[in-house]
Formats: C-alpha cells, sequence, structure tokens
C-alpha cells in the first residue's frame, strides 16, 4: 500500500515540486529518512540518492540540521540522528497511546520481514498513514506521513471487519454512487475470512517482475485483490499487504498495522505466518494499551 516515498527533487532535477513550502517538506523528508532509520548513519550521496534531491540542495539542509543539532555528522562525514530530536521524541513520548507502544513493534516487523510497517488510522472516512517503520532495503520507499486514503469499499477491510452488521452495511453503502460493481457478497466473504484469520491482505494482481516493478505497484488499486476470501497454503501469491487491528477500550479498531513492500512472490502458508506474527503484535498492543479486543 505505499507510493513511491517524496517527490522531493530540486526543481533544477527536473521533477514536479511537493505543495506548500518545498524547505519544509524537504526538511520533514530528510528528518523521516533519518528516523526510519535510527541506527543508521548515511553519506550525503547516500540520502540525496534516497529521497532524489540533487547533491548541493541536501549538504543545505544537512548543514542546517546538523549546526541545529537535529542530526550529527561524525570525522567520516556521516550522517545520523543528533540530540536534538531525542528531547522532542520524550516530549512526544509523555502523550502516551497505543502508538507509541506500537513502534518498537513496527520496527521489529519491518526488520523481520524485510518490508514496510505503517501505522494507519481511520479519520472522518478516510485512512490516515501517521508513522511507518522501513527495512534498510526500503530506502526513498515508505509513505509520506499524513497520506489520505478513502476508506469506501473495497479498500478498509481491517477497519470494518470487526464492526457491527449495521456498520459494515453503511460501509457498504458509500459505494452506491460508484460506477464500478462491487459484489458485496464477495466483501462479506472477505471480512469473514479477515475475522477468521486475524488480518486482512491484499494480492496482487500483476506478476511481479523485481523490486522496481513491485515499487511501481504501491497502492495501485488496479492491480490489487481487496476481497481476499482464501489461501491456499500450497500456491504461491504476490503479496500486496497484510494489516490487523489494534483496538481501544471501547472494541473499536483504534488503528491498523499495516506491512507491505513484498518483492517476492511467497506461499500461502508463508502469508498466514506472517499475517499471525502481525496479529500476535497488534494484539500486544491492545492488551498493554488497555484496549479490549472483539472476538469473532
Amino acid at each position: 500500500m505505499v507510493d513511491s516515498f517524496l517527490k522531493l527533487a530540486d526543481n533544477n532535477d527536473g521533477d514536479t515540486p511537493l505543495r506548500g513550502s518545498p524547505a519544509a517538506q524537504r526538511t520533514v523528508a530528510i528528518l523521516d529518512f533519518f528516523a526510519d532509520h535510527p541506527r543508521e548513519s548515511f553519506t550525503l550521496t547516500e540520502v540525496a540518492r534516497a529521497l532524489r534531491i540533487s547533491t548541493a540542495t541536501c549538504l543545505n539542509f544537512l548543514s542546517t540540521l546538523v549546526s541545529a543539532n537535529y542530526l550529527s555528522r561524525d570525522s567520516s562525514k556521516r550522517y545520523a540522528l543528533g540530540p536534538a530530536l531525542g528531547r522532542l521524541a520524550d516530549a512526544a513520548a509523555q502523550r502516551g497511546g497505543p502508538l507509541q507502544l506500537a513502534k518498537s513493534v513496527m520496527r521489529e516487523l519491518a526488520d523481520r520481514y524485510d518490508v514496510i510497517c505503517s501505522a494507519i488510522f481511520p479519520e472522518a472516512g478516510e485512512a490516515v498513514v501517521r508513522e511507518r517503520a522501513s527495512s534498510l532495503s526500503h530506502l526513498g520507499w515508505a509513505a509520506q506521513l499524513g497520506k489520505r486514503f478513502p476508506l469506501s469499499p473495497p479498500f478498509g477491510t481491517v477497519f470494518f471487519a470487526w464492526n457491527t452488521p449495521r456498520e459494515i452495511e453503511r460501509w457498504l453503502a458509500s459505494t452506491a454512487d460508484r460506477r464500478e460493481a462491487i459484489d458485496p457478497e464477495r466483501i462479506h466473504a472477505s471480512l469473514a475470512f479477515a475475522r477468521k484469520v486475524g488480518f486482512a491482505t491484499g494480492l496482487r494482481t500483476e506478476r511481479l517482475k523485481d523490486q522496481a516493478h513491485a515499487q511501481s505497484l504501491t497502492y495501485r488499486a488496479d492491480k490489487t485483490d481487496y476481497l481476499v476470501t482464501e489461501l491456499d497454503e500450497a500456491k504461491t501469491y504476490d503479496l500486496a499487504f497484510a494489516s490487523a487491528p489494534i483496538f481501544d477500550e471501547t472494541g473499536q479498531v483504534a488503528f491498523a498495522l499495516a506491512v507491505m513492500g513484498f518483492t517476492k512472490r511467497l506461499t500461502g502458508a508463508q502469508i498466514l505466518e506472517i499475517g499471525d506474527q502481525l496479529r500476535r503484535a497488534c494484539d500486544q498492543v491492545t492488551k498493554a494499551s488497555g484496549g479490549q479486543p472483539v472476538t469473532p
């Protein structure tokens, strides 16, 4: 479920600039990049290449962040997170909440499966990416924080599978004015399958060729089957994502963790194992934060 990271290239590089302040967008992108890899250090060239900006532009931003102690630079001219970010992290951690508890779980999942793990929140009829962790091999392949997607069928299974029948029907009704036909029976079957295995999943409808091809299909709804109703353990699939819910104290889905960025075909048995580990991780966060999981 992820587009290519941020189009942050300098105007002279020929890329289309982002809306809003380019300087602010680039600063956020650089800090997000280092936050995704807190134990790593990078050269100027590596950062510029990952974020697709010119080395000259990148150097200006890195130098400013180093001078403010948000980043550090060692004698070998490698950059890493700086001490000033610790103060911000401590302030944010004081707010607590399940998302803070989920961060270590997200990092573990991203590294274990060599993928991206995102925390996605339902908000006013949309799904919003609020946090993420990326494996080292996915540099530059993470969704922009704050990215939004409409919570309209077939997208959003993980947020509705554990809802009441009335809430599910309201969700289905949101497709009434769309041209494409969506089979309600298949949607209900996919919701039932998600409840049965404890997670929702999406499969690519186009065979993956290589990592570049896999990245190009990120968030391609037209190349993704969101309504998975079964997985044959012996068959192989191109996994788009797997997502599992974290519940609040009322039993509602507070947010979901989703793993994505898979580049190799997996057997149904492997997908079920990944989904089970994801579900267990989400259950841990639910319990630690005082949430109440819903029993199917």
